[in-house]
C-alpha cells in the first residue's frame, strides 16, 4: 500500500544499532521487564481466549484464514510468553504441513503510542522474535521473512486500550506457490 512506512529484514546494518539503542530506553517509558532487563509479553489477558467477542476487530485477510494465529504483545514488549509460544508451535506445524504456502511473512505491528521510528523498530523486533522462535522449532529460514509496519496498519482504529491491545501484534501472510513455480 503506497504511503505505508515499512522496514524490511534486509535493511541497512545500522538499523540494528538504532533498534538496540531505542529499545534499551524501553524501561524508562513503562515497559514490563524480566530480571535480565528484556521486555516480556504478559499472556494474562489472552488466557481465556482473548478480549470479549464484542471487542474483536474485523477479520484480517491474513494467515488466520489458513490456521495461522496472530500473536499479541503487551505495551512496549516483544518477548514471547508461554501461551504465545504454544500458539507459535501450532503455527510452525501448519507451516511445515503446507509447503504450497511458499514463504510466510511475519508482519510486526504496534499501537500508535511512540514515535513512528520507534514503532517501526519495535514492530521489527516483534517479527524477528517470532521468526527466531519458529526457526528454533524447525521452520527453515528460507520459508520465513519479516517486515515491520509499525503503527501504519492498525487492526482497530482508535485511541484507547482496546484498540491498543489489538494493534500490538504479529500477523502471518503467505505466498501461494503454483506447481509451475516449484
Amino acid at each position: 500500500m503506497q504511503g505505508d512506512s515499512i522496514m524490511r529484514s534486509d535493511a541497512k546494518p545500522w538499523a540494528a544499532l538504532a533498534a538496540a539503542l531505542l529499545l534499551s530506553a524501553g524501561g524508562a517509558i513503562g515497559c514490563q521487564s524480566t530480571a535480565e532487563g528484556w521486555p516480556v509479553a504478559d499472556d494474562s489477558e489472552w488466557r481465556e481466549g482473548g478480549p470479549n467477542a464484542s471487542e474483536t476487530p474485523s477479520p484480517d485477510p491474513s494467515g488466520s484464514a489458513l490456521g495461522l494465529e496472530t500473536v499479541y504483545f503487551d505495551f512496549d514488549a516483544w518477548s514471547l510468553g508461554a501461551q504465545t509460544r504454544e500458539r507459535l508451535k501450532a503455527n510452525a506445524k501448519a507451516i511445515a504441513a503446507h509447503p504450497q504456502w511458499g514463504r510466510v511473512t511475519v508482519e510486526g505491528h504496534c499501537d500508535v503510542r511512540g514515535s513512528e521510528e520507534y514503532n517501526l523498530l519495535l514492530g521489527q523486533r516483534r517479527a524477528d522474535e517470532v521468526v527466531g522462535y519458529l526457526g528454533d522449532l524447525g521452520v527453515p529460514a528460507s520459508r520465513l521473512a519479516t517486515v515491520s509496519f509499525g503503527e501504519a496498519r492498525p487492526a482497530v482504529v482508535g485511541y484507547d486500550e482496546t484498540a491498543f491491545r489489538w494493534n500490538r501484534r504479529t500477523v502471518f501472510r503467505t505466498e501461494e506457490r503454483t506447481a509451475a513455480a516449484d
